[in-house]
């Protein structure tokens, strides 16, 4: 249904958000949202009622009515967190879609990322892309930074040391860094 098929019917609710109130037609809120909706008007009565909506603010419930209406939302990065998070809330299924894949869009465009799979697919099939990446970008500073540590450490170790002692440090490193990481490979295998 779109606006037109409404435009003749009065409006039968008002919904007040963030000290605003939007009058509106209930069945155009239950098309968009059956759960949470359904919910909200079965707590007043039957005929014209003010409901209102906590958590939203004002700015983020008037695009989502219109979405309502036309199927049409403007999504900018200025609002993109607050309306994914709004429309999680209100259990709006097409709105909480069109916010990722914008962040995806976001996300891939400013850091250039490639469609190609990462590494970090293997061990976060389930994520979304934009996520896994910035998962990714997480585990790799943290290894860049563990290494830098261990490095430092062992530089401290082989002062002094003969070259014989030297090679069976270095062996018995590479050997402990390969296991912990087989270890730690495994276990992110095993995450559900």
């Amino acid at each position: 249904m779109d606006y037109h098929h409404y435009s003749e019917e009065p409006c039968d609710a008002i919904i007040e958000a963030g000290g605003v109130y939007f009058p509106l037609h209930q069945q155009a809120m239950l098309d968009l949202s059956p759960t949470f909706f359904s919910d909200l008007f079965s707590k007043g009565p039957t005929e014209f009622s003010v409901y209102t909506v906590h958590n939203v603010a004002s700015y983020i419930m008037r695009p989502i009515i219109q979405y309502a209406y036309s199927k049409q939302i403007n999504i900018t990065r200025r609002h993109v967190k607050d309306l994914l998070a709004a429309a999680e809330y209100l259990s709006v299924s097409d709105i909480v879609q069109l916010c990722k894949q914008f962040l995806e869009k976001q996300h891939c465009e400013e850091d250039h990322c490639e469609t190609t799979e990462s590494p970090a697919t293997h061990f976060w099939p389930d994520v979304p892309p934009w996520e896994r990446s910035l998962l990714y970008k997480l585990a790799a500073a943290s290894e860049k930074q563990l290494t830098k540590k261990n490095a430092s450490k062992v530089e401290a170790k082989l002062q002094g040391a003969s070259e014989k002692d030297t090679v069976h440090s270095g062996l018995a490193y590479t050997m402990e860094r390969s296991a912990r990481s087989l270890s730690s490979s495994e276990s992110m295998l095993a995450v559900p």
